[in-house]
């Protein structure tokens, strides 16, 4: 499983923004690469500040995306893999992950046009999602400014062009928007009541029932024991 670091900027868009936005893509050399259409499921069991997703793309598309929060030069940044799996096994995951919560999983679906150019010796990619599902208390629109990177020495400098390209697009500085897609559907969910009530049973541990560290085997403990690690995953791990 190939490990990396993303570099982002999330900023919420009015509709004035967007007409701006996709003609300074154009000035500034950005290509369109294309529109896609995304599904997130998320599942709980991960360990406090890690992210379990379940994406599908398109109809045939799945991929499992695992996010850990890291400090590297004294500054936060997210380690991701995300590796495609079969469609069986993204509707098994799914499946058995809303059994163990006992409601369907928090989903958040994202029409998405992605730009990108090569930046300073990294591609830089740029989407502009609809997000309807946000619109109620945040905005339906988004611009995300990404830059993945494969080697740690080099997200600092990452994160430095990742800030310009934004200024540069939005022709000024503009505070970001810190949240998280899922923390922006999680408080939709809540103040719409229909956020699953077992979600804190499950999360924020020091070891959830889901460990997407165990091999690569997604496993729940249907007595509600925690899974437990082989030594060989707990060296991984390591």
């Amino acid at each position: 499983m190939s490990e990396q670091f993303e570099v982002e900027r999330k900023y919420a868009l009015g509709k004035g923004d967007l007409a701006r936005v996709r003609k300074r893509l154009t000035e500034e050399g950005f290509v369109f690469v294309g529109t896609r259409h995304q599904q997130d499921h998320f599942v709980p069991g991960t360990r406090k500040h890690e992210l379990l997703r379940v994406r599908r793309e398109g109809t045939q598309h799945f991929a499992l995306t695992f996010k850990e929060r890291i400090v590297i030069d004294g500054e936060k940044t997210r380690r991701e893999s995300e590796p495609e799996i079969h469609p069986i096994a993204a509707h098994l995951i799914v499946e058995a992950a809303s059994r163990e919560l006992r409601a369907p999983l928090p989903t958040l679906y994202k029409k998405r046009r992605d730009f990108k150019r090569a930046w300073g010796g990294f591609v830089a990619h740029v989407v502009l999602d609809y997000v309807p599902e946000l619109g109620e208390l945040f905005s339906s629109y988004f611009m995300e400014v990404e830059i993945i990177v494969e080697d740690a020495g080099e997200v600092a400098r990452a994160k430095k062009l990742v800030k310009k390209i934004a200024e540069r697009l939005l022709g000024e500085k503009r505070k970001r928007n810190k949240l998280s897609y899922r923390r922006m559907l999680f408080k939709t969910l809540k103040a719409r009541k229909r956020f699953p009530k077992r979600w804190s049973r499950l999360t924020g541990k020091k070891k959830g029932r889901l460990d997407p560290r165990d091999t690569g085997a997604i496993g729940f403990s249907p007595t509600g024991q925690k899974v437990k690690q082989s030594k060989r995953s707990r060296k991984k791990a390591a």
